[in-house]
């Protein structure tokens, strides 16, 4: 009886050829991933950004009767324990007040600053729809830039839209504040005191108050005698250290408002900078008469907390 052979026939191995395409699919997206990457870098490269060391050319501010853009300003000097030194960084919040009940229906605006490295800071750039007579418009910039050692000058813009005799105009206006400042040689000249006034003009007050955090709370009030006669307003305060280091603080900028102006944040100054005096500057002008009054203070930070 033949018998079925129980041998095995050995094949030489061969190579799968459907697995030559595999790999070259693996490859090829492989290569349309860095190819796909670089086109990306390419075109993010070519599109336009924000300039950082062009300077706005806006002319000084000046007066105006329908519209007021102001700015209020304010510094936070925060240790990096990193780097193991205060840095400085800024936050706009953006007031938009109708003058003399004009008929403002709509608003564009930026507000943007040059700090003391010649760097431009850009904090606002948007819009606001109203369906009111007035805008009003109060806007906080959402994030705070980094900025160098102070704000030299801050620019504002105002695109809108106002009735005059039942025609809609679009108008536009360029601004532009110089920051006041304050220096060394100033800290013992005496014309810094506590008066917190000008008589028959106005008069502010700044204070603090414990909240429990890092931080204290801030409030900054300015009252006007005449809300309703034209003025103009600048105003700038400073954290000054025992040691004579001076830090901005806050700031408020082309206040022509017909109204008071009041105002509590919860971002006052960080308490491990343990500043021993508040110094301000206001420069009041009446844009009728060009009159120029100014006022200087200066309080004892502690007197000013209240616990």
């Amino acid at each position: 009886m033949n018998k079925k052979s129980n041998t095995i026939k050995k094949t030489s191995p061969k190579t799968n050829f459907f697995l030559f395409p595999a790999k070259l699919n693996l490859i090829t997206m492989f290569l349309i991933f860095i190819l796909y990457g670089g086109l990306i870098f390419f075109v993010m490269s070519i599109i336009p950004k924000p300039s950082y060391t062009v300077i706005l050319d806006y002319e000084p501010s000046t007066y105006n009767e329908e519209i007021n853009p102001y700015a209020l300003v304010l510094v936070s000097t925060e240790y990096n324990e990193i780097e193991e030194k205060f840095e400085n960084s800024a936050k706009i919040y953006a007031y938009i007040r109708a003058m003399n009940d004009s008929k403002i229906s709509r608003v564009d605006y930026a507000y943007s600053a040059l700090d003391n490295n010649k760097k431009m800071c850009y904090f606002i750039e948007t819009h606001r729809n109203s369906s009111f007579v007035t805008p009003p418009v109060s806007h906080r910039s959402d994030e705070t830039v980094k900025m160098g050692s102070y704000l030299e000058k801050i620019f504002i813009k105002s695109k809108y839209k106002i009735t005059v005799n039942e025609e809609v105009q679009v108008k536009e206006i360029k601004f532009s504040e110089e920051v006041l400042q304050l220096n060394k040689r100033e800290l013992n000249n005496t014309k810094y005191t506590l008066t917190n006034f000008i008589e028959d003009v106005l008069f502010f007050k700044i204070s603090f108050r414990e909240q429990g955090t890092s931080r204290y709370e801030v409030t900054f009030q300015l009252t006007l005698y005449e809300k309703s006669k034209p003025h103009h307003i600048n105003f700038q305060t400073w954290l000054v250290t025992e040691d004579k280091q001076i830090y901005p603080f806050l700031g408020l900028y082309n206040f022509c408002s017909n109204e008071d102006f009041n105002r509590s944040l919860s971002e006052g100054f960080y308490k491990n900078l343990n500043p021993k005096w508040l110094y301000a500057k206001l420069v009041y002008t009446n844009p009728v008469t060009k009159e120029t009054k100014e006022l200087f203070y200066k309080a004892d930070i502690d007197t000013l907390i209240s616990k």
